[in-house]
């Protein structure tokens, strides 16, 4: 039973990575580039799809900060858009800091209990 337990804990802990990587570069790329250097399709963010997985394998604590992100995102890349627009320079900027946080520490603080091996949930 101890090897089907650590096969198990294993593939759990490879789909939560995955979910981290994926959320973590689309924080970064956000940061570092902007909202319009990724391109979902349709009125969809590159969020849409990490979410529906991470509601199972992280629980709702993950899932609400996976909307935040959308949200915000959502918000910067309508901003861009309109960049011109009195006021939104402030606005991108403080939402660009918001992704550079979470980036930098945020997504990591809110993870390291599903993927460190000392508190393993």
């Amino acid at each position: 039973m101890k090897g089907s337990d650590h096969v198990l804990k294993q593939d759990l802990f490879d789909r939560r990575f995955a979910i981290f990587q994926n959320l973590w570069e689309i924080l970064s790329t956000t940061a570092l580039k902007g909202a319009e250097h990724l391109k979902p399709q349709g009125l969809a963010t590159p969020f849409n799809n990490i979410a529906p997985e991470a509601r199972f394998l992280f629980g709702g604590e993950v899932e609400k900060y996976i909307f935040e992100a959308a949200d915000n995102w959502s918000k910067l890349r309508a901003l861009e858009a309109e960049s011109l627009r009195p006021g939104n320079a402030e606005r991108i900027a403080d939402l660009s800091m918001w992704f550079h946080a979470e980036a930098d520490k945020g997504v990591k603080k809110l993870f390291d209990p599903y993927l460190s091996f000392e508190k393993w949930k």
